[in-house]
């Protein structure tokens, strides 16, 4: 019985899904699930025995490393519980850091972030300023400058923003930097081999969702956030460190360090009530990573930026036509489009049939008609952020600003 109820399901492996806004549908590598299913690593305890406990050390050792050298800021944590959830922390390190209570969230920020943040900022009062965006749908730095006073503890960058878009970033950080506020970028892993990291902007922390690396969507979690920070903020992270250091044979050894919960120090000092990390996805993370290499993220970051151009492209060709603030402007894993179509209603109507039995083929069907495919699917090289690739074309939008032109040599990862 609970076979059948469980076949009249419409998957991800039926439909191809593109309900972006940080989760996404990725190609992952045998390899990822075969290490982290692996009984050292899917039964292992937190690691506070660090004599029993190398292996696991190691591994969240390797993963803060790649998270400093993808976000290039010198320090990074075991991981946080997911994207939201890192940005919430950062909030309140820089409320505590500062010692004032104004933060600054740009519109453009992922509304489900702003909720948690919302939240976790209630416990230490903390005033939530809108910054507005212009009519290209990005932040505006003019009245971002007016906004970050001598009162504001942070302001925050999402690049590339919930629309898809990329900010200009630079000339954010500079007018929100002006006072003295923290900077915290909030980021898509994915896209920082081809677009500027926080560190090379002047970002203090970077936070983002790190679920394109090696895990599955799982219907929304368990997920995978990353906290990275400027070395003077080293002392405030949340969570755990790991370190590296030396036993008396002279060997590597790994141990947990810069615990900063109450759990491991005085209350009045704690900095985050944060009780674990996500150890088992940072694990596959750390898989999928050492097996894309240097030149894999490379490539799937620019394959990402053609593909998104080749969609909007073929969205333009069946009669509708994106957000006018789009046109012209660089995108990255997202595009907000107007339909000519009465888009709800259609697909109300498809979801209806999901609970009926013995529709699933008309309702695949149906949902074809709704995304016609691409021209002749090819794979690619690596790992891709969507299940299938497109031919690989050039993009004909004007180059935006935030774009390096080479990569960063900070990314030096292993080849694959």
């Amino acid at each position: 019985f609970l076979q059948d109820l469980a076949a009249e399901n419409i998957t991800q492996a039926d439909m191809v899904s593109f309900l972006g806004a940080g989760v996404y549908d990725s190609i992952i590598p045998a390899a990822c699930d075969a290490i982290s299913s692996r009984s050292e690593f899917l039964t292992a305890y937190t690691p506070y025995q660090a004599e029993v406990s190398q292996g696991t050390l190691q591994v969240i050792y390797e993963w803060q490393t790649y998270i400093s050298r993808l976000t290039g800021l010198p320090v990074a944590n075991a991981s946080m519980y997911d994207g939201a959830t890192a940005l919430g922390e950062a909030l309140v390190l820089a409320v505590s850091a500062k010692r004032k209570k104004k933060v600054i969230l740009p519109v453009t920020l992922n509304p489900a972030w702003r909720r948690v943040a919302q939240t976790m900022l209630r416990g230490v009062e903390a005033e939530i300023v809108d910054a507005p965006a212009t009519a290209a749908g990005t932040t505006d730095p003019a009245r971002l400058a007016e906004l970050a006073d001598k009162d504001t503890a942070a302001v925050v960058i999402q690049n590339p923003n919930y629309l898809g878009l990329i900010e200009p970033v630079q000339a954010l950080s500079d007018a929100g930097k002006a006072n003295g506020a923290l900077l915290i970028a909030a980021v898509n892993p994915v896209s920082l081999s081809v677009l500027k990291t926080p560190g090379e902007y002047g970002a203090d922390l970077a936070v983002g969702e790190a679920q394109p690396f090696g895990i599955t969507t799982c219907a929304g979690g368990p997920l995978l956030g990353f906290f990275a920070s400027s070395d003077k903020l080293k002392r405030k992270i949340p969570g755990r460190v790991v370190g590296r250091t030396k036993d008396t044979e002279g060997r590597d050894g790994y141990v947990l360090t810069l615990q900063t919960r109450e759990q491991h120090i005085r209350r009045e000092k704690a900095t985050s009530n944060i009780c674990s990390n996500q150890g088992l996805n940072a694990l596959r993370a750390t898989v999928y990573l050492a097996m894309t290499g240097r030149e894999g993220m490379i490539e799937l970051g620019e394959a990402n930026l053609q593909r998104i151009t080749a969609l909007r492209r073929r969205v333009e060709e069946r009669g509708t036509r994106d957000f006018p603030t789009h046109q012209g402007r660089k995108l990255y894993g997202e595009l907000t489009m107007n339909v000519t179509i009465d888009a709800e209603g259609r697909v109300a109507r498809i979801w209806r049939k999901v609970s009926v039995k013995g529709h699933v083929d008309e309702v695949f069907e149906a949902s074809k008609a709704l995304c016609r495919p691409w021209p002749p699917w090819r794979p690619c090289r690596g790992t891709s952020s969507s299940r299938r690739n497109s031919p690989r074309q050039p993009t004909t939008t004007a180059p935006c600003p935030s774009v390096r032109t080479r990569p960063s040599p900070s990314h030096t990862s292993s080849r694959r």
